[in-house]
This record gives C-alpha cells, sequence and structure tokens, in this order.
C-alpha cells in the first residue's frame, strides 16, 4: 500500500507521473467537493505537493491531523499558510 498525498493542482507530466509511482495520490483540483473529499481522506494524508500558486490553506492544513510536510513547486510559497505550518509542526519545502 502506498502513502496517502494530497495534490493541490496538476503539474508538469513528469512530476504527476512520478508522484503516482510512489504515492497514492489524491487531486483536490479534481474533487467535486473539496471538502468532502478531505473528511473521506484527511486522515490518512501524510503530505501535500503543491505549487506556487495553488499553496495550501490553513483550513487544508488542519484538515489533515497526520500532515508531516508541504513540498511545493515552483517560485516561492507565499501561497501556503506558514504560520499554520509553523503551529503544527509541518514542514514546508520548496523548490524553484
Amino acid at each position: 500500500m502506498k502513502p496517502e498525498i494530497l495534490q493541490m493542482g496538476p503539474m508538469m507530466p513528469h512530476v504527476d507521473a512520478a508522484l503516482a509511482a510512489a504515492y497514492e495520490v489524491h487531486c483536490y483540483w479534481e474533487a467535486d467537493d473539496g471538502t468532502r473529499l478531505l473528511a473521506e481522506i484527511g486522515k490518512r494524508v501524510r503530505a501535500v505537493a503543491t505549487g506556487g500558486h495553488e499553496g495550501c490553506s490553513r483550513a487544508i492544513i488542519e484538515a489533515l491531523p497526520k500532515l508531516e510536510v508541504i513540498a511545493s513547486f515552483g517560485v516561492g510559497y507565499d501561497a501556503v499558510d506558514v504560520a499554520a505550518c509553523r503551529e503544527r509542526g509541518v514542514r514546508l519545502t520548496n523548490t524553484p
């Protein structure tokens, strides 16, 4: 069984493929109801893959009680709630 992650938005095809090979990826941007998706998978997700535009809000961070890391791909991490990460002890990485 692969670890489960939440991917906030589409990335380059080779990045999407690499994530899918290593993890069970839940695609937030494809969900009809993001709140319902988080309620269904939130307790199992340990990581978020995101980009500089999508980021990760406090509400999403709080909906993932086992969250350990947010990996942001692209320029900056302004769209990630850094304060929420600090409060929860969630590591935030950025790959420009």
